[in-house]
């Protein structure tokens, strides 16, 4: 491990958005903690404060990180020419590791009432749109069947759902929980 004193600004910089994608992806923007961001990265929560100027800042950043990471390893995912098979898979890997996926919903949930929120939200899913469209060479109807088949992949991490690769395999499963989970009505909820 780099200890501070090694560590150069970018760096330093680099650790404090890995810790904080995990803490904003935990506990959203209001719940998460600069110290623990701190901590996690190994500096002062004064100086995480000379990096970012404010908490809402960092989290702005960590959600800009968080679209560039997926998009990252997308493109890695890519080598010569890609399938929706191997983005997929690889797309199923980074869901299931958990921060990004979490970061992910906390962004989307936030992106409803804050307008700034949304916009980088919107900006990282029109990158990765593009990313999907130019590494497959695909129509626009394929690339949106492979986005609806994510934010699928989405909903049912957040379920806790576990995430078989392969999409027949998921539809496979996706029937197996649908027929043998019971589904109870809620309580009706009395007027007064």
């Amino acid at each position: 491990m780099v200890t501070m004193a090694r560590q150069n600004a970018d760096q330093r910089r680099e650790a404090v958005l890995r810790a904080a994608v995990t803490e904003f992806g935990r506990f959203g923007q209001d719940g998460a903690s600069t110290t623990a961001i701190a901590q996690g990265a190994g500096i002062s929560q004064g100086y995480l404060f000379r990096l970012f100027p404010s908490k809402r800042a960092l989290f702005l950043a960590a959600v800009e990180r968080a679209f560039q990471e997926t998009e990252a390893a997308l493109r890695r995912s890519a080598d010569g020419s890609p399938t929706f098979p191997e983005l997929r898979r690889r797309y199923e890997e980074l869901v299931s590791g958990g921060d990004l996926l979490r970061l992910q919903l906390h962004v989307y949930s936030g992106a409803l009432e804050d307008a700034e929120c949304q916009e980088i939200a919107r900006r990282g899913f029109i990158r990765l749109w593009r990313t999907v469209a130019e590494l497959t060479k695909a129509p626009a109807a394929e690339v949106l069947d492979f986005f609806a088949h994510g934010m699928l992949l989405n909903v049912l991490a957040a379920l806790g759902f576990p995430l078989p690769t392969g999409r027949n395999a998921l539809a496979s499963s996706f029937e197996t929980w649908a027929a043998d989970s019971p589904v109870e009505p809620p309580e009706p909820r009395s007027a007064c």
